[in-house]
């Protein structure tokens, strides 16, 4: 879809595989899907030029298998965090693996997240990789958000709190704000949001309030350009 012009989508190609719960991210060139269950979790990565359509190609692979891992960075570095193995006895993950977006090849290790998590949304500017949201072992949401300065290998640090605690939810950004949409409250109950926050990445703090979606929505895919 050109981002400009509201409208259908258009055939652009196939995964390596039908794949649940993969990551994504791009750069100006070209976007990267990450991990995922086909129908066991998954450690590929699969790439697209964007400018051509076609079919993904392989790109690399993860250090660790799993999926609902939450991806970003920006034109040079992508960067991975959180995620569940394929195996429920081995858990959530706190790691954060990058990989350089210009040259294909594996993963390597970045830090940690604040904590292991799941289910969490990525967002991106230039210089900060930041994730919020996510669920803990016992389907347990959070309103954690943290980031990691992307040009700079370390550990996330706190960046703030989200409004509502909430997994699943959408992440987009222009680079200067971005905004967390949507999500599932958990149990009891397990309601999907409307709520639309946002998050100025210059100035850690706690998220506002935006506005709202259409209607409310878990787990779906996004995208964003610079408006």
């Amino acid at each position: 879809v050109a981002i400009a012009t509201a409208g259908n989508f258009a055939d652009f190609g196939d995964l390596s595989a039908t794949t649940g719960g993969p990551a994504g991210l791009s750069s100006p060139t070209r976007g990267l899907y990450i991990g995922g269950y086909t129908p066991s979790a998954d450690n590929k990565i699969d790439y697209i030029t964007i400018a051509s359509t076609g079919n993904a190609t392989d790109y690399g692979d993860l250090l660790q298998t799993r999926r609902y891992v939450a991806g970003g960075g920006n034109a040079t570095r992508g960067i991975y965090g959180g995620g569940i193995s394929p195996n429920p006895s081995n858990g959530h993950y706190n790691i954060i693996e990058y990989l350089i977006g210009a040259s294909t090849g594996n993963t390597a290790d970045f830090g940690d997240l604040t904590q292991t998590l799941e289910r969490l949304c990525s967002l991106s500017s230039p210089t900060r990789q930041v994730w919020a949201a996510g669920s803990v072992p016992g389907d347990t949401v959070q309103n954690t958000i943290q980031f990691v300065s992307t040009a700079t290998m370390g550990n996330a640090i706190d960046f703030g709190d989200l409004g509502t605690a909430k997994y699943g939810p959408m992440g987009v950004s222009n680079g200067i704000r971005g905004l967390v949409c949507g999500g599932n409250a958990g149990a009891p109950g397990h309601a999907d949001f409307n709520h639309i926050e946002s998050i100025n990445f210059a100035t850690a703090g706690n998220a506002s309030d935006f506005g709202d979606l259409s209607g409310a929505y878990l787990a779906t895919g996004s995208a964003s350009a610079g408006t």
